[in-house]
């Protein structure tokens, strides 16, 4: 990539504050201000996707993402009851600008749907959110093909049902799992079984699904199905009971013998599979000695199966949350490297986190209305966190450099913080090959605070998103790489955000804020035009 003069650079900078600080706009790409989130936005000769929701599920199966039940606005359904759970099923294939909802959905409506339209837009299992969807690889449990689980949920008390799909249309009820009824829970393949982590009534168990079998053809009704689970390694006297926290896993290369190797990760070992838990609405029961009340946290922690559990930190450096979305956003093609082909070392996924709400009561503190949040931050270790955006101003005056916290109220702009949406990894094209596909994050619906509403927006990872903290760019001293995303340094500068060989000098805030980028790019504009006219 060729290098910019100075006063062209400058001229750039005024543009894109100019035109992209407060509404990112189509057109040529900008390495200077690239977007970090890009509006999905539906096809335009078939506008339709899913209503808006919280507390929704998500994942990727046959080339598809799926969305399956939530909460949504109040709504009549078929028996003429008004609910705010829905019981739909909704798909697109990329790159998820056209959906489709399932209205001849089939499968075992004796067990709970009996009364609805058989097949119809209503599931056979209740509708619920606070639910998990996880996708089972066929190879992990030995079945004729992939299937999507769902487990628990409000429905709209807590359950523990099991229900399987192959195909997004047919559902099949698996039983009833082992443990106590639950909604808001944690659910993660790790070492190729599925987990179930925690959830609402409080608890901090952990348990695995051990096998998953059908008899007879997979796709016909015919077909039974059975499951066995065993309880695993719970968070003990070590992590509370919680609902809304987020459990993620990567592979890492285990750490070298410090008498053996030198101090670092042992590339020459195998890689081995590491669950992180974060935050959550936690606190311990009542008759535990801890009892400090419940409310949302910060804590992070790591699990093994050689190690157990251990505490990473007890106080991330970002604000207590629950119900926020979480990844470990890994290579497209080999899951013990980042997401971006251009760091500057190599090193596991990074793992993310976006958004989410604070509430609840701990000693004399309470917080009965949800506080959400408009930011972003990832980690390579649990420990030390870098946050990826700038964000200013309270209420009506808040601001952030996340596209996704972007809405309207009362046909105004506004940031407002976001809670109950899913993020999930896919991928998506590349800006420069049509034909090549890379890893890309998805931010699906969510529930807004204050004054704000439910949303149906959808958002994917732009390349600015892996050149960014603090809501700049490459430090300033350098551009966004148009391929993936990855600093281009300026001569002299290096470090994966370009921030090595400053002296210290890295601003801790975007030039300008996006509000007042406009202001200044008018004054700028007209220095520059009589300083080089």
């Amino acid at each position: 990539m060729g290098r910019m003069s100075m006063r062209t650079r400058l001229r750039a900078l005024v543009a894109a504050v100019a035109l992209g600080a407060v509404y990112p706009q189509a057109g040529d790409y900008d390495p200077l201000n690239p977007t970090s989130w890009d509006a999905v936005t539906a096809d335009a000769a078939m506008d339709i996707r899913p209503p808006a929701r919280n507390g929704h599920a998500a994942a990727f199966m046959d080339g598809k993402m799926w969305v399956v039940g939530g909460r949504t606005d109040a709504f009549q359904e078929y028996n003429m009851a008004f609910k705010s759970s829905r019981a739909d099923v909704w798909y697109a294939e990329p790159p998820y600008t056209r959906w489709s909802q399932e209205f001849e959905l089939t499968g075992d409506f004796d067990v709970q749907n009996w009364d609805a339209l058989q097949p119809g837009p209503v599931a056979p299992w209740y509708s619920r959110h606070g639910h998990t969807l996880m996708t089972l690889p066929a190879a992990n449990y030995g079945l004729p093909e992939d299937v999507m689980i769902l487990v628990g949920g409000y429905a709209p008390d807590p359950k523990n049902d099991v229900w399987v799909t192959c195909d997004g249309r047919n559902w099949r009820f698996v039983g009833y799992a082992p443990f106590e009824p639950r909604a808001w829970h944690a659910s993660v393949i790790f070492e190729d079984k599925l987990h179930v982590v925690g959830g609402i009534p409080m608890n901090n168990e952990m348990w695995r699904l051990d096998a998953i079998a059908v008899a007879g053809n997979i796709t016909q009704p015919d077909s039974t199905w059975s499951m066995s689970w065993s309880a695993g390694v719970g968070g003990g006297d070590l992590w509370s009971p919680r609902g809304g926290h987020q459990v993620v896993t990567r592979a890492e290369y285990p750490e070298a013998d410090p008498d053996v190797e030198a101090e670092g990760a042992d590339s020459d070992a195998d890689p081995i599979e590491v669950m992180y838990l974060l935050g959550g609405y936690a606190g311990w029961l009542p008759d535990h000695e801890d009892y400090d009340g419940q409310i949302c946290r910060r804590d992070v922690y790591k699990y093994t199966t050689d190690g157990g559990w251990e505490l990473v930190t007890a106080e991330a450096p970002w604000p207590a949350r629950a119900w926020f979305g979480a990844a470990a956003w890994h290579h497209l093609d080999d899951r013990t490297l980042d997401a971006n082909p251009y760091a500057s070392e190599p090193s596991p996924a990074r793992i993310w986190i976006m958004g989410g709400g604070f509430m609840g009561q701990s000693g004399n503190r309470r917080i009965d209305t949800m506080v959400g949040y408009v930011d972003g931050w990832w980690t390579r270790d649990g420990v030390e966190w870098t946050k990826v955006n700038f964000e200013e101003g309270a209420d009506e005056a808040l601001e952030s450099s996340l596209e996704w916290a972007g809405t309207t109220v009362d046909d105004l702009p506004r940031y407002i913080g976001k809670w109950g949406h899913v993020l999930l990894q896919g991928t998506r094209t590349s800006d420069t090959d049509p034909d090549a596909e890379i890893s890309a994050l998805y931010i699906l619906g969510g529930d807004t605070v204050a004054d704000g509403s439910l949303v149906d927006d959808i958002f994917v990872t732009g390349n600015g998103i892996m050149c960014q903290a603090d809501g700049l760019t490459c430090s300033g001293f350098g551009l966004c790489r148009e391929d993936s995303g990855g600093c281009d340094c300026d001569s002299g500068i290096s470090g994966e955000f370009c921030e090595s060989g400053l002296g210290g000098a890295r601003s801790a805030a975007p030039l300008v804020s996006p509000r007042a980028g406009l202001v200044l790019a008018g004054l700028l504009s007209l220095l520059l035009g009589a300083a080089y006219a």
